[in-house]
């Protein structure tokens, strides 16, 4: 949630940084989630795993609630050959403060190309390729 007030900041105050740092940091969120979710349903189609694809049918982006949130890590996580029970994941899900999770809800709706069009200092991203979440691709071109 940090990069939210982080990359706000930045296009207010930009003289006050001497460069910025961003780690997996989302600059169109949406467009992230888009992608991210188009390739759990490609991969569930592959698959031919019908429950994941009625499952990440009920996803809405941006992310609306944490029934939407809990199926689209579920499969994620589950396409990623991570082994974490549905249980567990509500249980951490269920954990996640309403304020966190609302901020959450807020910062995903934010496109931070719009907002943030240039800063005069060095921009570092660190991304990674295969961050499905993060989407190198729309990094990359931020």
């Amino acid at each position: 949630m940090g990069y939210c007030l982080r990359n706000k900041n930045s296009a207010a105050k930009p003289i006050a940084f001497v460069c910025l740092c961003c780690y997996k940091s989302v600059s169109r969120s949406k467009k992230s989630e888009q992608i991210l979710l188009q390739r759990l349903k490609t991969q569930a189609k592959g698959k031919k795993n019908q429950t994941a694809l009625t499952e990440l049918s009920f996803i809405k982006i941006p992310i609306e609630n944490r029934d939407h949130l809990f199926y689209k890590i579920k499969w994620m996580l589950y396409f990623d050959n991570s082994k974490v029970s549905d249980t567990a994941l509500r249980k951490s899900l269920n954990e996640l403060s309403n304020s966190m999770f609302l901020l959450f809800i807020q910062a995903a709706k934010i496109d931070f190309t719009k907002i943030v069009r240039s800063l005069q200092c060095p921009i570092y991203f660190f991304a990674g390729r295969n961050d499905f979440i993060t989407n190198h691709d729309l990094t990359y071109s931020f």
